[in-house]
């Protein structure tokens, strides 16, 4: 046999014989996790399973304050909603969230065990991290987990203890570490479309949504030298609307239209407080505001929000008009009527033969040259 042939040979056994233990070594159970480990798979092992009509609440403690989701009951303004936070009944919250939040916490399955654990505090499971979860039934039962930090082993997955065992399950809602205002539903204001149903080609009722229709608007606050004042006015011959102060004359530009969609509805970025009374109002900036917008839009009664200046983060507070609640927002999301000046939203045009309301002219050329012209607006 040739020499080249004999080594190639060798290599190939060494091959073989090194290719055989690294098998083994995968296959075989580890001395460091066998079925004694206490690290060890769950198999999807059932932690939590309450029936969700059985829960009489859910008591969440966190370093932000915590809350206590509760069924609704029907006492909230929505009177659909599934489940409500104690003391914040009477307002509009975050129905999608609770519910969320009541899913996941009563139906909770192991990824993982990792058995009895001396350092909790490497898990997020003590100290200021660590969220306590009380889940009461109506029969008086009740369950007591705690949410730690989320699972480092590749996974989706959180840490929690539950009867002294620490175990990996699928990470349940950021929602459970924030306090109750983030609860509390964004949504400011929003105006309904307009819309008109008549029947089609077919004699069968159609719903068309029609143009947003601003029929009054006044803008007063620091922000503004002198209050603007629009309203519409169907006679106008241009567009329908009329700046009536600080100046009169035909709106309707690009500006105006933009501001229109701003007013149309708004959300803010945060819930600051609830429960706001006027004496407080100095606190946030409102008691007498930089700007505050009085309308009525569509079919919607008068709608008037207040704002604060903005902070050096350009956000600024801001209230609805019977509501004591309030709220932070970007300037992004209210400049284009709080900031807005009258020539922004006036017609640059300043005299067409078509205006409505005029019936006459004189022309005076030369001191003695007097030309008089009437329209007739029959």
């Amino acid at each position: 046999m040739k020499k080249s042939v004999k080594s190639l040979l060798i290599m190939l056994a060494v091959l073989v014989v090194l290719g055989g233990a690294a098998a083994a070594l995968v296959l075989l159970p580890s001395g460091e996790e066998d079925e004694s480990s206490p690290v060890s798979s769950a198999e999807r092992e059932s932690l939590v399973e309450i029936a969700k009509e059985d829960i009489s609440s859910i008591q969440v403690e966190n370093s932000n304050g915590g809350f206590t989701i509760l069924p609704a009951g029907g006492g909230g303004e929505d009177e659909e909603a599934m489940y409500t936070v104690s003391g914040l009944e009477q307002y509009d919250l975050d129905d999608t969230t609770l519910e969320t939040c009541v899913e996941d916490v009563s139906s909770i399955r192991a990824i993982k065990s990792l058995g009895e654990q001396e350092d909790l505090e490497k898990y997020g499971l003590s100290g200021e991290r660590a969220v306590m979860v009380t889940i009461k039934e109506q029969s008086g039962g009740e369950t007591e987990l705690v949410l730690g930090d989320t699972s480092e082993s590749g996974t989706a997955g959180q840490y929690i203890l539950l009867k002294n065992q620490v175990y990996i399950v699928t990470a349940l809602p950021e929602a459970l570490r924030e306090g109750p205002l983030n609860r509390v539903s964004c949504v400011v204001y929003t105006v309904a479309d307009s819309v008109m149903v008549a029947p089609d080609e077919n004699g069968e009722d159609k719903e068309t949504t029609l143009p947003d229709t601003l029929f009054s608007l006044e803008l007063t606050g620091a922000a503004f030298e002198e209050p603007i004042t629009m309203e519409y006015v169907e006679k106008s011959r241009l567009n329908g609307y009329m700046l009536t102060s600080p100046v009169t004359a035909e709106s309707g530009t690009e500006k105006f239209d933009t501001m229109l969609t701003a007013l149309k509805s708004l959300t803010a970025n945060s819930v600051e407080a609830v429960g706001v009374k006027d004496s407080e109002l100095e606190k946030y900036g409102l008691a007498e505001p930089d700007a505050k917008a009085a309308f009525r839009l569509n079919e919607s009664d008068t709608i008037t929000v207040k704002l604060s200046k903005k902070d050096s983060e350009n956000m600024r507070y801001v209230m609805l008009e019977g509501r004591d609640v309030v709220y932070k927002v970007d300037n992004s999301r209210v400049k284009a009527w709080a900031e807005v000046k009258p020539m922004d939203l006036r017609q640059s045009l300043i005299c067409l033969a078509n205006i409505a309301d005029v019936a006459g002219l004189r022309l005076t050329a030369e001191g003695d040259m007097v030309y008089d012209f009437t329209i007739d607006l029959e």
